[in-house]
């Protein structure tokens, strides 16, 4: 190989291409800044790390510390193309002036962020920043000596930052603009890996706030949350509270409706009474399967699952009153395994410093010696839901990204036929006793497990709610035909109901959020 045919092309594409290098020391730059903040964090956490989960800590942290960089460098490259037409000398201190304005946001961000791990044992929230509204109190709670180092330390690294950039990128900066603004494909190239970067892959789902929670061990956790992504989601993303005071006004309070709606109950619950007491339990959590899609629940819609009224009818029980607690798949979880009522405004699987303290199925199984799984085809990232369950005892979070040997995909991840067969094979002959859950994804808008393609939203829908009942049918016919599940106990419900383009199922009315409850064994007759 021509070692001078090498070098000269290396030298032409350096020439075609100096910007996306800059820019790679501009990112890389950012990028060292959220790691040094991280080590600094890890010396000031209340109780000790061990070198290895300071490692795992930065592996896991990895995908939000390329988000944070690229939000920084791509707000830098705003700013410095903003000043194409001004002079040099202003061009040069504006571009001067950002670069240390972003440095020192960065830097008391994560200098904030540390002291209140240090004190608290939390990353910043919604409460600490509630603080900000009263500086008088806040600064008579930190010791002088604390603020002198913090001012000190943040103005000597801003100045050196400030130095090393009009030292190493300055000199050239008139020379990558230029060459960037003639050269758009450049510019295309660098937005693209940005973006990407950004939303932390090409995947459906973007980058959530607990992405980084892949340890059992909350101090991990703790550390590998990135500082700017953590405060900034806090200050542009989070969902915010709403005013609830007109809860307060009983006047709307009826007492006649309390008595209309109150439980009634499971349909001949009495015959449940019997000896027999399984020793395993599996959850099937469905996806916004509204009962109206089954004749046994009292469905008028759409005859949906009928091989689970069948299941019901000679294995098992049912209730045509079972309502969910909310609209959102992450507030029927909640539900389901925390007992948490759903609110109007935003589920608590957002918020994971206070859904780490709720009760949860999987924590209390777990107490009992079960072991405990769950399944999901699409990504777990989606909503915290692969940190709600690993905080709330699950042994083990089986998602897209593990479930590798399956091969029919949808837009959101793996189809139901599938992931229940894999539970099937897993479970079957699993050392007892167990305690496994699985939510269905194929029920999901925008409901591609169909053939059909000439159908409007609401009977693509109902042909997905066939599928899963299928899917459902060939699962239990499987474990119905295998001894090893002779001891296990199956509940059947959703997560939220659905608008099914009627007046009783919109929004609100009392249709659109009764869903079915089964539970079935080989026992229950």
């Amino acid at each position: 190989m021509d070692m001078r045919k090498i070098q000269k092309e290396w030298r032409d594409f350096t020439a075609n291409s100096p910007t996306l290098l800059f820019w790679a020391k501009v990112f890389l730059n950012f990028y060292q800044l959220q790691v040094l903040i991280r080590l600094a964090a890890a010396f000031v956490i209340p109780s000790t790390i061990s070198g290895e989960g300071i490692l795992e800590a930065l592996i896991h942290g990895l995908v939000q510390d390329l988000s944070a960089s690229a939000y920084l460098c791509g707000s830098f490259y705003i700013v410095a193309y903003s000043t194409l037409l001004f002079p040099q000398r202003v061009k040069s201190f504006w571009a001067a002036f950002w670069w240390f304005a972003i440095t020192l946001y960065v830097l008391i961000v994560g200098i904030a962020d540390t002291a209140i791990m240090h004190y608290w044992g939390i990353h910043l929230n919604q409460q600490a920043l509630a603080y900000l509204s009263y500086p008088k109190q806040l600064l008579s709670s930190i010791p002088i000596w604390l603020l002198v180092s913090v001012g000190f330390l943040i103005l000597a690294i801003g100045s050196l930052s400030m130095v090393y950039f009009r030292r190493k990128f300055m000199g050239i900066q008139t020379a990558l603009v230029k060459k960037t603004a003639q050269n758009m494909a450049v510019n295309g190239v660098l937005i693209m890996l940005l973006i990407i970067a950004v939303r932390g892959g090409i995947g459906n789902i973007p980058l959530s706030l607990t992405q980084a929670h892949k340890s059992k061990d909350v101090k991990v956790n703790l550390l590998a949350t990135n500082a700017f992504w953590n405060v900034n989601y806090l200050l542009f993303s989070a969902p915010q509270y709403p005013d609830i005071a007109h809860f307060l006004d009983k006047s709307f309070y009826k007492k006649e409706f309390v008595t209309r709606y109150q439980s009634r109950g499971i349909q001949d619950s009495s015959s449940l009474k019997s000896d027999w007491k399984p020793k395993n339990l599996i959850i099937v959590v469905l996806e916004g399967v509204s009962a109206q899609t089954s004749k046994l629940l009292g469905g008028t819609h759409y005859d949906g699952l009928p091989f689970l009224d069948s299941w019901a009818k000679q294995y098992g029980r049912f209730s045509r009153h079972c309502y969910a607690t909310g609209d959102r798949t992450d507030k029927g979880i909640a539900s389901v395994f925390s007992a948490w009522p759903g609110q109007p405004w935003q589920g608590i699987l957002h918020e994971p410093e206070r859904f780490r303290h709720l009760p949860h199925l999987m924590k209390y199984f777990k107490t009992k010696n079960f072991k405990t799984r769950f399944y999901y085809g699409g990504d777990a990232d989606f909503v915290n839901t692969r940190s709600y369950m690993l905080q709330g005892g699950a042994d083990v979070v089986f998602d897209k990204a593990t479930l590798k040997n399956l091969k029919h995909k949808g837009n959101w991840g793996y189809h139901d036929s599938e992931v229940l067969m894999q539970v099937y094979r897993d479970l079957s002959g699993e050392e007892l006793p167990y305690f496994s859950s699985v939510l269905t994804l194929s029920s999901h808008e925008p409901y591609d497990v169909n053939s059909q393609k000439s159908v409007n939203e609401t009977q693509a829908y109902y042909q997905s709610v066939s599928y899963v009942d299928r899917s459902l049918n060939a699962f239990l016919n499987a474990c119905f035909n295998d001894p090893s599940f002779d001891e296990t106990c199956f509940i059947i419900v959703s997560d939220h109901g659905k608008y099914l383009n009627s007046p009783e199922t919109y929004f609100g009315q009392r249709e659109f959020f009764r869903i079915p409850f089964f539970i079935l064994g080989k026992h229950i007759q």
